[in-house]
């Protein structure tokens, strides 16, 4: 077991005597110096630690919050001092292993060296970091030594970066808008720890003007500013989640007839509602995206994710959305408008269906373009539903938060039609199983439920079940396998297909169905239900 961050590494007194035997007679390369072992020791831990991550992120598709977990570590390495080029060239070890870390560095440097950490390693926020944290009496008599200390090493870095970008570019420090999750970062820019630092800064180079002798009043200042901004943001944010809260649980009483415990969640039900109010995993709001969420299918199809695309916005994104289109398992997606206005029927085929990608049921669909134009009073009730439906936030009416930033879009897609009545097939994944499917007709007013061999799943979920029983389709094994690759790194997510003649077509992904109001009978299913669906984010 590696352990980095062990006594023998933290302790203060760097000498012979606290480095233990073995160390120092493997290390004699070192000639026996305490610090240089110290610094080596690290290193090395951090390295073999990366490199075990590394090689089984390339066995098993991961997410990206394992993803950050092997970049910190990364980051870790570049932290030490001997993981600079010049010092790493005489140690086996991190020598012929570091191009494995750094080529890792190169194809994941926007998810390792983001726009956060771009920002937390400017000066400034070191600093004001340092201030924020000498809470005591000791760490205030030693703050102007740390602070010193971290400006003599802010410099290093700066000139060994220097060095190293002008013999290899990939060293270069990017701009922050060149970083996909910039928006996010900015957020660290209202930190505290910034704040008082830019102060800092600010009155240091402002000596000559007194800058000096203002500087307690202006971080007293910076102090207050940042307490006034949080209490009205937390007001704010209290007032949002608490009425969120208040609207499920009384809802729930509504229409469950108990009143339920969302951060102890036990049924499918609760479950649905406690992923809607405190899991805040942006990826959610990226693939409720019906735009967004095609570049996510065609990549896991592919097998070729990548996170950052996904994050970038709609209008930088118009080679990848079209590109789907090379996608079989997707419908044609032919246009995509900001408004009605922009819709230019001339290049659009005789059938085809404009949606809105952000919300539910904002839909027209045209079967025949030419008799649609001519009938002026349909075109216009069309046109004024989906202007409508692009005004509108969808969280306000459903409160699910992962489509409260969505970029509003009209897009025309694909008609797919079948000959007797278009039918939705869901399949409910747990935890990458497929344990059941939801087929539902195309008014939404029945539901039949399967098990994957097709046998009758013996639940009532939503709505009555059709008296008629479904046809198993030609192509169930291949959608289950497809429902199966989808289902990514979610503990639960629900895959939307239409099974036409020999062709499947993905619709969209959702993770919050019905809100959790969908009553489920025999009522008990909705506990067993929620036994399927494991995951230590319940664990609050």
């Amino acid at each position: 077991r590696m352990r980095p961050n062990s006594t023998m590494n933290h302790d203060k007194k760097i000498t012979k005597s606290n480095i233990t035997q073995y160390m120092l007679e493997n290390h004699n390369e070192l000639g026996y110096d305490a610090r240089e072992i110290k610094f080596y020791s690290k290193t090395y831990s951090w390295c073999t630690i990366a490199l075990k991550l590394i090689e089984f992120s390339n066995k098993k598709c991961i997410c990206d919050n394992q993803k950050l977990f092997i970049d910190n570590i990364i980051h870790n390495i570049y932290s030490v001092r001997l993981c600079n080029e010049y010092l790493l060239k005489d140690f086996k070890l991190i020598n012929i292993n570091k191009k494995i870390i750094y080529d890792y560095l190169t194809h994941n440097n926007q998810v390792l060296l983001g726009a956060t950490d771009h920002i937390k390693n400017q000066l400034c926020y070191k600093l004001g970091n340092q201030i924020v944290k000498s809470t005591s009496l000791v760490k205030i008599f030693l703050l102007p030594y740390r602070l010193l200390l971290i400006l003599i090493n802010h410099k290093i870095e700066k000139k060994i970066l220097k060095i190293m970008s002008k013999k290899d570019p990939k060293y270069k420090t990017l701009s922050l808008n060149s970083y996909t999750d910039h928006m996010v970062a900015l957020e660290v820019k209202n930190h505290l720890s910034y704040k008082i630092g830019q102060v800092l800064i600010r009155d240091c180079k402002n000596w000559y003007k007194g800058g000096i002798f203002k500087l307690p009043y202006s971080m007293y200042k910076a102090y207050k500013d940042y307490k006034g901004r949080k209490k009205i943001f937390e007001k704010i944010r209290y007032r949002e989640n608490n009425f969120d809260e208040e609207y499920f649980l009384s809802e729930h009483v509504r229409i469950f007839k108990y009143k339920p415990n969302f951060k102890n969640p036990q049924t499918f039900n609760e479950k649905i509602i406690h992923r809607i109010l405190y899991d805040n995993n942006p990826l959610y709001t990226i693939l409720a995206d019906k735009i967004k969420s095609r570049i996510f299918i065609k990549m896991i199809l592919d097998n070729n994710y990548n996170s950052e695309v996904l994050f970038d916005k709609i209008d930088n994104l118009n080679n990848a959305i079209f590109k789907t289109n090379d996608c079989k398992y997707l419908p044609k997606i032919y246009a995509i408008y900001n408004n009605i206005d922009e819709i230019d029927f001339s290049v659009l085929p005789n059938s085809f269906v404009l949606k809105t990608n952000h919300d539910w049921n904002g839909v027209v669909v045209v079967e025949n373009k030419k008799k649609f134009l001519q009938d002026f009073k349909r075109k216009r009730k069309s046109l004024e539903k989906l202007r409508c439906h692009l005004k509108q936030n969808f969280y306000y009416v459903s409160r699910e938060k992962h489509y409260k930033n969505i970029e509003p879009r009209i897009f025309a897609e694909e008609y797919i039609k079948d000959k007797i009545d278009l039918k939705d097939f869901r399949f409910h994944v747990f935890n990458h199983n497929v344990k059941f499917i939801q087929v539902a007709n195309s008014t939404h007013t029945c539901n039949n439920l399967y098990y994957p061999n097709w046998e009758v799943f013996p639940v009532l979920y939503h709505n009555q079940r059709d008296i008629r029983e479904i046809e198993k389709p030609q192509q169930l094994d291949d959608a289950l396998r497809i429902a199966r690759i989808l289902s990514f790194n979610f503990d639960y997510i629900r895959i939307d297909m239409y099974l036409v003649k020999s062709k499947i077509y993905i619709g969209e992904l959702t993770f919050t169905p019905n809100c959790g109001k969908a009553k489920i009978e025999p009522s008990e299913w909705d506990l067993k239900l929620g036994q399927m669906w494991k995951s230590d984010v319940f664990k609050l």
